[in-house]
């Protein structure tokens, strides 16, 4: 895709101010130029929607390697912990246990790093289980900076995870 202009030059270069088509020439520059991005990315955006509906699969996977780079990034220098982790352990290991696992503390005190590692373990926790772990990392990535594409991206995993078709969302 490509436009071309024809544009005389005038001493100075283009200078919208003194020349009557230099300033047609960039408003017809800008308008074609933002009419076609726009275009391109609802293209774009139409193909991966196309896309997700042959596959029946929602899942954004860039989305979940991103998250899961970022475990082994926070993991990669993890030390100490083991009574808090091994608290954690006890409390996920209750099977009759149905209520979620909630960390909170301060800023700075290491809760990403915490969460990283306990998302590591839990494989090595249950291993005679099918454990299925969805780790979110918030305001790391474009679909983690708003709660409703979070929730949004669990929801889609755990659907694909099971095999169960969403109902269609609102753009």
């Amino acid at each position: 895709n490509y436009r071309q202009y024809n544009l005389s030059w005038k001493e100075g270069g283009v200078n919208p101010d003194q020349h009557p088509e230099h300033s047609k020439y960039i408003d017809e520059f800008c308008s074609s130029f933002y009419t076609d991005v726009t275009k391109l990315i609802c293209n774009a955006r139409e193909k991966i929607e196309q896309q997700k509906r042959s596959t029946n699969y929602n899942t954004d996977y860039d989305e979940i390697v991103h998250h899961l780079n970022f475990v082994n990034e926070k993991t990669e220098m993890f030390c100490g912990q083991k009574d808090f982790l091994d608290k954690v352990k006890d409390f996920l290991d209750k099977s009759s246990n149905r209520v979620p696992l909630v960390i909170y503390a301060e800023s700075g005190v290491g809760k990403t790093s915490v969460m990283a590692q306990i998302c590591k373990d839990l494989q090595k926790w249950f291993k005679k289980e099918q454990c299925v772990r969805i780790i979110k990392f918030l305001g790391t990535s474009a679909k983690s900076n708003n709660l409703f594409d979070v929730l949004l991206g669990v929801c889609q995993q755990l659907a694909d995870t099971y095999d169960i078709i969403m109902e269609p969302t609102g753009s």
